[in-house]
């Protein structure tokens, strides 16, 4: 005999398994908020920014390779001015410059001191033709003390680059203490002109995590191509005038700053910032000719009020 069959299940007014979805999903919500201002909250208290999001360096302790590559190999030395500089706050100044390779495999420029300085990170194209970039840096401090504590070096490479023969050039804003008033600092890459005259002088990659630091890009338009360009800061402005070449391009300004100018793109851009974004990309497939891969556009604008204008062009339409 066979059983009896089952009536088919009539959900009552409070079984709706549509109002169901909804409530768990807000209770998702709700959940994932939580967890969001609490991993908010540790990090104000811990005073890690940009530790935690960018992937700075371990603990001092850590003796791994990944330790000591954060760790610095030469200092650069300063010139010093020890008189007062009457008119500029804050009001003592000291200048160094140095040469880098412009075939590194990396060079990057990153501040390690939490919150002990802020400042500029200039990239234009002013140095005569040749194999090496010049980097020049200004410090203006609040005492002279304040030269001690916050140091610029060139840190150690990584055991596995020195293996595989690669010749990053990271440098590092470091302080052994937190201070009460910030230095600032402002660096300026001054890149050499192409040796080759009908090409772009070629970047392979160039990468910032400089929180307090605006960045600023002069007169690079198409002489300059960026194989990798990644720039990360919090509260300051990124700023490309008139424009910049690059195949992958990440421009990042986490909180208030803002993102303008042009960005000639062949592979991908991201962009997220928590300002306004002005940006105009033009993207353009410069790579072998039965390679169709899309190129690649992403961007967080906003959660508030700040304008977003975004005009994208293309020569191909593989995007």
């Amino acid at each position: 005999m066979d059983p009896p069959a089952v009536p088919p299940h009539v959900p009552g007014e409070y079984q709706h398994p549509e109002r169901d979805v909804v409530i768990l999903s807000r209770r998702h919500l709700v959940a994932l908020s939580v967890v969001l201002a609490l991993f908010a909250l540790h990090l104000q208290l811990n005073r890690n920014w940009p530790g935690y999001y960018c992937g700075l360096p371990p603990a001092p302790n850590d003796d791994s390779d990944e330790g000591e590559s954060w760790r610095c190999a030469e200092n650069v030395s300063w010139t010093t001015f020890p008189d007062r500089l009457e008119g500029l706050l804050p009001p003592y100044m000291a200048r160094t410059s140095f040469n880098i390779p412009i075939s590194a495999s990396s060079i990057s420029f990153l501040a390690l001191d939490r919150t002990a300085s802020y400042g500029s990170f200039r990239v234009s194209q002013t140095g005569g033709p040749g194999p090496e970039a010049v980097v020049e840096i200004e410090a203006r401090y609040w005492s002279h003390e304040m030269v001690d504590n916050v140091r610029v070096c060139r840190l150690r490479p990584r055991e596995l680059e020195v293996l595989n023969g690669e010749n990053p050039w990271r440098f590092a804003i470091t302080s052994d203490k937190e201070l009460d008033r910030k230095a600032e600092i402002n660096i300026h890459l001054r890149l050499p002109a192409s040796l080759e005259p009908d090409s772009p002088l070629v970047i392979n990659d160039l990468w910032t995590i400089l929180p307090f630091y605006s960045h600023r890009f002069e007169g690079l338009s198409q002489l300059v191509r960026f194989r990798r360009l990644s720039l990360m800061t919090r509260e300051s402005d990124i700023t490309v005038d008139p424009a910049i070449l690059g195949d992958v391009i990440d421009a990042h300004s986490t909180a208030l700053g803002s993102i303008r100018g042009t960005f000639n793109v062949s592979e991908s851009l991201y962009v997220t910032t928590g300002g306004a974004i002005e940006l105009r990309a033009n993207l353009f497939d410069g790579r072998a000719p039965d390679n169709h891969d899309p190129v690649l556009v992403g961007m967080e604008p906003p959660g508030n009020t700040a304008p977003t204008r975004l005009h994208m062009f293309t020569g191909n339409g593989w995007v």
